[in-house]
């Protein structure tokens, strides 16, 4: 703490220049290792499963590591300037933005085969013989449970300002069951599913789309995760964990909630590309 002291003793400037981390090295790899494990689960290889497990948890790993520094600069050692700040929003809603563009791709695709269906899937879209989900099944439930998160991560979001403990924790844990239930949704939708991401261009774009839709799903979980442990802190304050860095003579949640903004932005960015890919995909896609 007094080397922490010291260095911002030093700094003539508003702004944080971080140390020397391991974490983006360490992310970067455990990303890595969970898109080759992905691929090897679509080929069937073997010990596949658990390699797919196992870098999930990599990344798990990965992000609350990292995360916990993060916290510590701005809860303990108190780099998270006003101008620090806005830079992490203005990079979360930059973030966003390539986001938008890397779905846009993908709709993009959907719409090219979809208005213009080629001789080679029978001239007419979905494809002939494609037995496609049916949207008003888990696809609307799924849509009402992410929608009526939304809702409820507004609320939480609402009471940090205003300082409300309970209700902050109470309404993110109902957020936070409410997306593990359209991700179990989803997985029911898929393994029901009779057709698979070989079947032809519509089973690669719609899996596409809603895989790496329901990936965003859980790497949001993680973000919310992360920050109901925070809120449970504010609850009780005997919980004084050491990858939270919460204790008297800190930042409060109230104080410093910037992670949380930017999982709720992140959050609601998810709700947005559900509500178009199940108008277009589901719904209008499937006419």
């Amino acid at each position: 703490m007094h080397n922490v002291l010291y260095k911002k003793s030093l700094e003539q400037h508003p702004f944080h220049l971080v140390d020397v981390s391991p974490w983006p090295f360490l992310t970067s790899f455990a990303f890595f290792q969970l898109v080759f494990s992905i691929v090897s689960y679509f080929h069937y290889y073997v010990f596949a499963k658990f390699y797919l497990f196992l870098s999930f948890v990599q990344v798990v790993f990965c992000i609350f590591g990292w995360s916990r520094d993060i916290l510590y600069e701005g809860c303990c050692a108190g780099f998270h300037t006003r101008a620090v700040q806005y830079g992490l929003r203005l990079g979360m809603f930059l973030f966003i933005v390539s986001e938008i563009m890397f779905f846009f791709g993908l709709f993009w695709a959907f719409f090219h085969f979809a208005l213009a269906p080629s001789v080679y899937i029978g001239a007419t879209w979905p494809p002939a013989g494609l037995d496609i989900i049916p949207p008003f099944g888990f696809a609307l439930l799924g849509t009402a449970l992410l929608l009526y998160s939304g809702l409820t991560l507004t609320v939480a979001e609402k009471s940090v300002r205003r300082g409300w403990a309970n209700f902050t924790f109470n309404y993110l844990s109902f957020t936070i069951i409410l997306g593990i239930f359209f991700i179990f949704l989803q997985y029911i939708e898929y393994t029901h599913s009779s057709f698979s991401i070989n079947d032809s261009v519509y089973g690669s774009i719609f899996f596409m789309l809603t895989g790496f839709h329901g990936f965003h799903v859980i790497c949001g979980l993680i973000l919310l995760c992360i920050n109901l442990a925070r809120s449970y802190s504010q609850v009780d304050p005997s919980y004084i964990n050491y990858y939270i860095y919460f204790s008297l003579g800190f930042p409060t949640f109230k104080d410093q909630h910037i992670g949380f903004t930017s999982a709720a932005w992140y959050w609601h960015f998810v709700d947005i590309v559900w509500v178009f890919l199940f108008l277009l995909v589901y719904i209008w896609g499937g006419l």
